[in-house]
């Protein structure tokens, strides 16, 4: 068996129709179970995870390693989005590798959150269990 086909096999198919709504612009909240790890936040598009990355680098002091970054992450951006819009136009279904979150945090055992809220990128054969919904937490 292909590795690609083995990686699909691992991944939940109810989560991976998550993903790909959220692709298509309907975010829904999520807690996901990563190795032992609650993380809970917005399922939101890849396009709109690399924007809003690129958002987060252009309010620091600008560097050409910075600007060049933001170029980059930009582009990850534009290209998600025509991959969508090619699969849909093409009327073919590409299961997803990667689920991306906003206002994500990082819950420990006493629903305290770790971290602030933030950007997260995962990959979906990574995630071992998931509600959803974001966890209600103690600031």
């Amino acid at each position: 068996m292909k590795k690609d086909h083995q990686e699909v096999l691992k991944q939940d198919t109810f989560l991976s129709s998550l993903v790909m709504l959220a692709n298509s612009g309907m975010e829904t909240g999520i807690t996901l179970n990563v190795s032992g790890t609650v993380i809970s936040g917005m399922l939101i598009s890849g396009e709109t995870y690399f924007k809003e990355l690129a958002a987060q680098f252009a309010s620091l002091p600008q560097t050409e390693f910075i600007e060049t970054l933001i170029r980059t992450l930009n582009t990850n951006a534009d290209r998600f989005k025509k991959s969508i819009e090619a699969d849909r136009k093409n009327q073919t279904i590409r299961p997803p590798h990667y689920l991306h979150l906003r206002d994500c945090c990082f819950l420990n055992t006493d629903r305290k959150n770790s971290t602030q809220r933030q950007l997260w990128r995962g990959l979906l054969t990574s995630v071992d269990g998931f509600s959803v919904g974001v966890a209600e937490t103690d600031r």
